[in-house]
């Protein structure tokens, strides 16, 4: 019987760089790929973590924005612009993945009608367009697309300590988002910087989704996580929290990006070069 979403084997080797993993035995660190077998685990070479047989977690990373605000590094169709390539452990946050996992893509269309241009009409000068009593006037109207929305995520985790050292670390990552959410004085308190902006994988990624560069909204930390009022360690670390993020995307995603996942076209639609 296959296991899903189960931590990988607890590590024997120490992660250096500040990776924080939450729970301690989400990840089995190896020096070099190879092939697990049995449960599920998780694979770490020099160029990257990969899965092999699994692997289920969610991976974090921060970076300045003024890096990746503007333009949003829009590279052209089918490039897969802007999807964070995780080529650096250092740094990163692992946690299981979230309770809820939804990939939802938002469009604006909007409505339009003949009858919006009468005011532009009139004021050049048309004073007279219809004449029409006790009728209902044909509005034409259609509809224009506008454009693609930011997609926005909210991920949330119910987090139980099994020592007073594990939830130690798991303060040290609510603390990491906190301070990635918040900008700065700036110009001797004049302006503010920018927070920081999140980059973040699910994994395992091939069934699930891209997500490109994020900017925090909201950081909840829920102290009675368990729903039966707050308790602590003997060292006054927190035993279980409900922690939840509200994140949005700050590029937009295109048909290209999907198209580079392995993406078909139905019969009729556009192909597109990648």
């Amino acid at each position: 019987m296959a296991t899903t979403n189960a931590p990988t084997p607890l590590s024997n080797t120490p992660v250096g760089g500040g990776t924080l993993v939450f729970p301690g035995d989400l990840l089995s660190y190896v020096s070099t790929p190879t092939t697990g077998t049995g449960s599920s685990v998780a694979v770490a070479s020099g160029s990257g973590y990969t899965n092999s047989q699994g692997g289920y977690y969610s991976q974090f990373a921060f970076s300045p924005a003024n890096t990746v605000i503007g333009a949003g590094n829009f590279t052209g169709a089918g490039s897969s612009a802007g999807f964070p390539s995780f080529n650096n452990n250092s740094g990163n946050i692992y946690l299981p993945l979230p309770t809820k996992i939804n990939d939802i893509s938002l469009h604006l269309w909007q409505d339009a009608s003949a009858i919006d241009f009468v005011p532009i009409l009139q004021s050049q000068g048309v004073s007279t367009i219809f004449g029409f009593n006790q009728q209902a006037l044909n509005p034409w109207a259609y509809i224009t697309y506008k454009q693609p929305l930011m997609r926005e995520f909210t991920m949330q985790w119910i987090l139980a300590s099994n020592s007073p050292a594990e939830s130690q670390t798991l303060t040290q990552i609510v603390n990491v988002f906190k301070i990635a959410a918040l900008p700065d004085y700036t110009n001797s308190g004049a302006t503010l910087s920018y927070p920081y902006i999140v980059n973040c994988r699910l994994n395992p990624n091939a069934f699930l989704f891209d997500l490109k560069p994020l900017c925090l909204i909201s950081v909840e930390i829920d102290y009675s996580g368990s729903g039966h009022g707050v308790s602590f360690f003997n060292d006054g670390s927190p035993t279980i929290i409900s922690f939840t993020i509200h994140m949005k995307e700050i590029q937009i995603i295109t048909r290209s990006d999907v198209v580079a996942r392995g993406g078909t076209f139905a019969s009729g639609m556009k192909s597109v070069t990648t």
